[in-house]
């Protein structure tokens, strides 16, 4: 702000002779001699000479060559003794107005950005092009002096042959012709020219193409080969399983194979190549098998029949019974089984699993000690389930005929 000095009398001067005497006179205008009146310089002309009329300009003279440091909120402009022009802005370094950073201003609609400037939006209504040999679009963080480093800026990479989408300096995308590539740390997904999709973690890799697929582990390796004829599936885990919702077949120390509906195990084949049916080894499963048959052919009597948890007599001997038999002594639900005589002693540890009643079930024989004359033999049939051994009744006893 530009003030003039207040006068009571504009006329009034001082002469100051050369003895250092003075003398107060008035001085006027000579009205012959003025050809205009010219403006009258007040503070107001004053405060208005060669800028807009307001009080954001303000002109200093600098005392020496030292870079001014502006005010929070404001711009400076400036010479140096060298004649070049600079602007200074809070917060940032300053900078020179020459021919050279002239290319830096961009004009749209009669608005000026510059180096540090915001370029704001515009709706152009209408399509924009921008092309170049390679183009850098993309975010910087906030600077504080001038650098041509981007490796912290997040942007795409533009050239002729592919599209790359880098974050700090990192790799996330790249298009290319024939390929599509998304990085993630360790994690890559790539799309080829040849239908095929791969995903990759580390040493984990998934591909599928149009005829087939495989995924690989550091142990594991399945597969649908190109011909379509081969689904392979290994594993160098000491476990695996594979099944459906009604069996399911356990590979570890044993070969196992279970039905999934009640967990029961059907077969088992362990390293030594036993083969067990249920809890029964094949070969007393065969012989079973083979006693059964020949029981057909054989002539069976009746020798019990009622409603007991335990007969009276002695069964460990070489002949075939056909017990029946039931949970409850008045069940409708009889359930049966076939067994020779002398595997009755070996029945604890070869119990028969019975799916009606999703149970296990055993004869057990208790001899007589014969200590004195009432020592009996007895028969008892028992239910074994979750732990549980439960006698149940015998209906009827069938024996072979010799």
């Amino acid at each position: 702000m530009i003030e003039t000095k207040k006068l009571t009398d504009l006329t009034l001067k001082r002469i100051t002779k050369s003895n250092n005497t003075y003398e107060d006179v008035h001085i006027t205008d000579v009205p012959s001699n003025v050809i205009s009146e010219g403006t009258s310089i007040t503070d107001q002309e004053l405060a208005n000479i060669n800028y807009k009329d307001d009080n954001s300009l303000e002109f200093s003279k600098l005392s020496s060559n030292s870079i001014p440091a502006p005010k929070s909120g404001k711009c400076l402009i400036y010479s140096t003794s060298n004649g070049k022009l600079y602007c200074a802005i809070s917060g940032y370094n300053p900078f020179e107005i020459s021919a050279v950073t002239a290319s830096d201003i961009i004009k749209k609609k009669g608005t000026t950005y510059v180096n540090n400037g915001a370029l704001e939006y515009f709706n152009l209504n209408n399509e924009m092009k921008l092309f170049s040999n390679s183009t850098k679009l993309g975010a910087t963080p906030t600077r504080t002096s001038e650098t041509n480093v981007i490796t912290d800026a997040t942007y795409f990479d533009i050239t002729e042959d592919e599209i790359t989408g880098l974050i700090s300096g990192n790799e996330k995308i790249k298009i290319q012709e024939n390929n599509i590539i998304f990085n993630n740390l360790n994690t890559e997904i790539k799309m080829d020219s040849n239908n095929k999709i791969t995903i990759k973690s580390g040493t984990n890799k998934l591909e599928i193409n149009s005829n087939g697929f495989n995924i690989q582990t550091p142990s594991t390796n399945v597969e649908l080969d190109s011909s379509n004829n081969v689904f392979n599936c290994h594993t160098s885990l000491s476990n695996a399983s594979y099944g459906n919702n009604k069996y399911r077949v356990l590979m570890g120390d044993n070969l196992v194979i279970k039905n999934n509906i009640n967990n029961n195990t059907l077969l088992t084949i362990n390293t030594n190549g036993e083969i067990y049916v249920g809890n029964i080894s094949l070969e007393n499963y065969i012989k079973s098998l083979a006693a059964s048959e020949i029981r057909r052919y054989k002539q069976m009597i009746q020798t019990f029949n009622g409603s007991s948890t335990y007969i009276d007599d002695y069964f460990l001997c070489d002949k075939n019974y056909v017990f029946y038999f039931s949970d409850t002594e008045n069940s409708n639900l009889i359930l049966s089984f076939e067994i020779y005589g002398l595997d009755i002693r070996y029945m604890v540890n070869n119990k028969i699993y019975i799916p009606k009643t999703n149970s296990y079930y055993y004869l057990e024989q208790y001899e007589a000690t014969y200590v004195d004359g009432d020592d009996i033999d007895t028969l008892y049939i028992y239910k074994a389930n979750n732990g549980n051994h439960t006698p149940v009744y015998f209906r009827q006893v069938y024996e072979e005929v010799e």
